[in-house]
Order: structure tokens, then C-alpha cells, then sequence
């Protein structure tokens, strides 16, 4: 190894490049294509599969899914990230808001895991098609 030092080179201002970006958005537009067909063809296949009032009773439920999810989090990652960045360089705030995040999410989880468990076993007969 040597011990001579490496030469730094001249920080390069920032150029926008249209080539690169239009390649980079046709592959992220290519992707949110695949998933839409991906999409398509599982609804189609469950439709055959299950039949109306089973996809329907499925619809529901991912709908509740989709809407619990975005309930859950309580925004957390938004304000973490802002506070974080605002708190460059200080440990100990950090550690703070990082901690208080994370005991919230515990909770919020839990919270989600324990609330619906009491209307679930009227829920079960019907997501699993059975009458009971």
C-alpha cells in the first residue's frame, strides 16, 4: 500500500440530466404498468375462482386492510424524519424521538391486534365460507 495521499478532485456542480431521468421514469412507469396487470389477472383468477359473494366478502376485507394501514402508523414516519433532521447531530434527542416512535408503534400495533378480536369469530364463518 502506499502512503501517498490521494487527490481529491474538484467537487463537479450537479447536472440535470434529461436522458437519465426519462430512463429512470419510463422504468418506474414500466413497473406501476406490471403491477396494475399483475392486479387485473389476481382479481380476474380470484373472481373465477371464489365466485361473486366470496370476492366480494374479499374486496371488504382488503379494503379494511388498506384503511387500517394507513390509520396505524399515526403519521409517525413524517414527524420522525422532521424531528430527527432537526435534531442533526444531538444523540440525545434523537434517541428520544426514536424511542417515543417506537413505543408508540408498539402500541398502535397491539392496539390493532387486540380491537378487532372481538368481532372476529362473528367475521371467520364468513371469510371462510362457511354457515355456522
Amino acid at each position: 500500500m502506499s502512503d501517498t495521499p490521494v487527490a481529491v478532485r474538484a467537487a463537479e456542480p450537479f447536472r440535470f440530466g434529461l436522458r437519465s431521468f426519462a430512463r429512470s421514469a419510463g422504468l418506474l412507469s414500466l413497473g406501476s404498468v406490471a403491477n396494475l396487470l399483475r392486479a387485473v389477472v389476481t382479481a380476474k383468477l380470484f373472481a373465477i375462482a371464489l365466485g361473486p359473494s366470496a370476492v366480494g366478502v374479499l374486496v371488504q376485507l382488503l379494503n379494511f386492510s388498506a384503511f387500517v394501514s394507513t390509520i396505524i402508523p399515526l403519521g409517525l414516519t413524517t414527524g420522525v424524519v422532521k424531528l430527527v433532521a432537526e435534531a442533526r447531530g444531538d444523540e440525545e434527542a434523537t434517541s428520544r424521538v426514536v424511542g417515543s416512535a417506537s413505543v408508540l408503534s408498539v402500541l398502535s400495533a397491539l392496539a390493532a391486534c387486540v380491537l378487532p378480536t372481538r368481532k372476529a369469530t362473528a367475521v371467520s364463518p364468513t371469510v371462510a365460507l362457511r354457515s355456522e
